[in-house]
């Protein structure tokens, strides 16, 4: 293969795998890849915080349903967040 001007790096790549799989801190890595995500994740829907807080905060409506006796309230708050597009 080196005739056609390709180089084999067949050869280097376990040096290379061998040497990150030994010497690269990888609880560490991981960590910091998953806070990453986490803080990116966050930052997508940071505008959402006011619809958490009202599903969390919800308050009684006062008046159940005839089906389950549950309050009307924990449909509305339960389909208000999480039933919108």
């Amino acid at each position: 293969m080196e005739a056609h001007g390709h180089c084999d790096i067949a050869g280097t790549l376990p040096d290379v795998l061998e040497f990150m799989r030994h010497r690269l801190p990888w609880p560490l890595v991981l960590a910091g890849a998953a806070s990453l995500l986490a803080v990116l994740v966050a930052w997508g829907e940071v505008h959402n915080w006011g619809v958490f807080l009202q599903f969390l905060y919800h308050v009684p409506y006062g008046a159940n349903d005839p089906l389950y006796d549950k309050d009307i309230g924990f449909y509305a708050e339960v389909q208000g967040p999480f039933g919108r597009p």
